[in-house]
């Protein structure tokens, strides 16, 4: 197997640390919409616009969704770079590798869908409905339980909705190691991955299918041009492949997915991770100092759907925290990372780094 790491090796990629962080901002403005739902849907006559800061913030109010799809490219080249090695020559096992994602996501998962599921129910008390997300039943928190909330056995967003896209992570998980494990290293082989995921189609599983591999295709190029002197652009026909399939399946394209989404996902997304990736090789200290940003990103994105309920249940009975006003915004997200932060250092870092040594323990 082709498992080749760069010659200039990056200790740690702090720009797309930064880029997390820029993503997970780019979510919580997105997600502000929630405070304009009537029951599930949005109020017919909400209008993107009146939104607080719509002429600063338009980018993020019309396509913060698509900073979710930039985690999940993130995610591959960031997994490929680190972990592809490793899980192909054994040296980290399936129970290393499981026991690793586990205490980085569960712990928070836990506690955020415990937290979710008292506020729904309170909610649901006071207003006879649920906030945004209806399907707050047992088969659903069993499913969110089990990180399944969006694994196609679902009837919809349930409790913590936002955390659909890390229940499609975890798949994604499996499938990589699963690849790095049996598979060789070639693009060829990512690119049939990348359009399988075209072919599952959607926005959930197909999507996340298609921009994770396409984010192992980044790092190969990436190590490619990190060992050699020169490129050949003919080492790497699977891009090209990626655009044929889709030029194969104009029907299908337009028909069973969503166009902005997979167009982003093969044009600016991967083309600002690759930038940056190639800027932390020329200067591998640029961003260090704003790494926190980064390690904000996963308790910011589970955090701030609860947050909203907490505000929109103070709007509703007391008027408080009006959502048309720019305060309510700056309050909104300056609360939301203000909490954060105290979860990632009070209890995210304290539950990762107790099972990661007991870990070393039984090992």
């Amino acid at each position: 197997m082709d498992t080749r790491r760069p010659q200039n090796q990056i200790h740690h990629f702090y720009l797309l640390d930064i880029l997390r962080g820029f993503a997970s901002f780019a979510v919580l403005i997105w997600h502000y919409q929630h405070f304009f739902f009537d029951k599930y849907k949005l109020h017919p006559g909400f209008n993107r616009g009146e939104q607080p800061g719509y002429f600063i913030l338009k980018p993020f109010y019309e396509y913060g969704d698509l900073a979710v799809y930039l985690f999940f490219i993130l995610s591959g080249f960031v997994f490929f770079s680190v972990y592809s090695d490793g899980v192909a020559r054994r040296s980290i096992s399936l129970k290393t590798f499981v026991l690793n994602r586990f205490s980085r996501l569960y712990p928070l998962h836990l506690l955020t869908l415990l937290l979710t599921a008292s506020l729904q129910f309170g909610y649901h008390q006071l207003f006879n409905s649920y906030f945004v997300y209806e399907h707050n039943d047992l088969k659903h928190f069993i499913l969110q339980l089990g990180l399944a909330s969006y694994w196609g056995l679902q009837d919809g967003h349930s409790f913590n909705g936002p955390i659909w896209s890390v229940s499609v992570e975890a798949l994604l998980y499996a499938l990589f190691f699963v690849f790095c494990r049996y598979v060789p290293l070639r693009p060829k082989y990512l690119a049939i991955m990348s359009l399988l995921g075209l072919a599952v189609g959607g926005i959930h599983v197909g999507a996340g299918i298609f921009c994770y591999f396409i984010g192992g295709l980044l790092y190969l190029l990436f190590e490619y041009q990190s060992t050699n002197s020169t490129f050949a652009a003919n080492k790497f026909p699977a891009i090209g492949v990626c655009v044929a399939g889709i030029a194969f399946y104009p029907s299908t394209f337009i028909q069973h997915h969503h166009p902005k989404v997979y167009l982003a996902s093969m044009s600016i997304l991967p083309a600002t991770v690759y930038f940056l990736a190639w800027l932390q090789i020329r200067f591998p200290n640029c961003g260090k100092s704003w790494k926190t940003t980064g390690d904000l990103t996963y308790s910011s994105y589970l955090l701030h759907f609860p947050l909203q309920i907490v505000f929109h249940g103070l709007f509703h009975l007391y008027g408080l925290l009006n959502p048309i006003n720019g305060g309510t915004l700056v309050i909104f997200v300056l609360i939301t990372y203000a909490f954060s932060y105290l979860t990632y250092q009070g209890f995210e870092l304290p539950a990762k780094h107790f099972f990661r040594d007991w870990l070393r323990r039984i090992a």
